[in-house]
């Protein structure tokens, strides 16, 4: 889970659940957008929802990482996340853990996401990006390095905030 999603109020219950069976290593759930427009509504879930699901069903698991849960053991024999690498890295992970056991969906595992990466750069910029990376990532096993910003760099958020004082202070900016 990251910082821009939240759990619905029966996440850890549903994974404890999702664990009592003993070949499960993973679960993950539906994700859907906190906010947004009737599009992302869909667009999350056909790729947190039905893509998941249908990749899970042929045994390749495309798991995201602001809604998923690992049994501790697998997850450290695999390395857990790799951190170098912040695109993918969620991906990776439940392709090494899948050879320790089953990674299950589960309806009632629900998060919520915040879509402002897709608000910022458009639906055909970032499936594009989505599908040649996952193509990258299920074939080579290596993915892009980094995502687009979402968050403006302390430099820019200081150069803006100067900006607005002149505009205030009656600056022609």
């Amino acid at each position: 889970m990251d910082a821009d999603t939240v759990a619905c109020p029966s996440w850890l219950e549903t994974i404890s659940q999702s664990f009592k069976e003993r070949e499960i290593v993973g679960a993950t759930g539906p994700t859907l957008p906190t906010n947004g427009k009737t599009i992302d509504s869909m667009m999350y879930q056909a790729a947190t929802v039905h893509l998941q699901r249908i990749l899970l069903w042929f045994g390749i698991p495309h798991v995201a990482g602001f809604n998923c849960a690992y049994r501790r053991e697998p997850f450290l024999k695999v390395g857990g996340f790799d951190e170098v690498n912040v695109l993918s890295e969620d991906v990776r992970l439940s392709l090494k853990i899948r050879r320790f056991g089953r990674i299950s969906f589960n309806e009632k595992m629900v998060a919520f996401t915040s879509p402002r990466r897709i608000e910022k750069y458009e639906y055909a910029y970032m499936v594009g990006l989505y599908v040649f990376n996952g193509f990258l990532t299920l074939l080579t096993g290596w993915s892009l390095s980094s995502y687009p910003p979402v968050r403006s760099s302390k430099l820019q958020i200081i150069k803006n905030s100067q900006r607005a004082g002149q505009k205030g202070l009656g600056g022609s900016g």
